[in-house]
C-alpha cells in the first residue's frame, strides 16, 4: 500500500477464513497484535512463534512471500488448538474489518 502524508508504505495480506469466507486485510502489525494478546491471555498455552519484527521495511517479493508463509503457519497452528481458536481476539482478527 502506498503511504499517505503521515504514514510509510506497507504490505497488507488478505486473510480468508474457510468455509465461512470471511475476508479481511491485515498488516504484519495486526498479526503481531494477535500474537501478543494470545501470549498475554493464555500464559500456559503454546503460542506459535511469529516472524521477527524489524524496523526496516522490505517490499522484496521473496521477503513478502516468506513472511506470508510464516503468518499462515501461525494461523494454522492457532486453528488447530480448540482453546486458542475460540478466543475473542482470534474471532475479532478473522472477522472484523478494522481491529483498532
Amino acid at each position: 500500500m502506498k503511504s499517505g502524508i503521515f504514514t510509510a508504505n506497507y504490505v497488507t495480506y488478505q486473510v480468508v477464513t474457510m468455509p465461512f469466507n470471511y475476508q479481511v486485510e491485515r498488516r504484519f502489525r495486526d498479526f503481531y497484535w494477535l500474537h501478543s494478546m494470545l501470549e498475554r491471555d493464555y500464559p500456559g498455552y503454546y503460542i506459535p512463534p511469529m516472524a521477527e519484527k524489524n524496523n526496516k521495511r522490505s517490499f522484496n517479493s521473496e521477503h513478502v512471500k516468506e513472511r506470508m508463509g510464516d503468518m499462515l503457519k501461525f494461523l494454522e497452528s492457532i486453528a488447530a488448538n480448540k482453546e486458542l481458536r475460540s478466543s475473542s481476539f482470534v474471532l475479532h482478527f478473522l472477522k472484523c474489518k478494522d481491529i483498532k
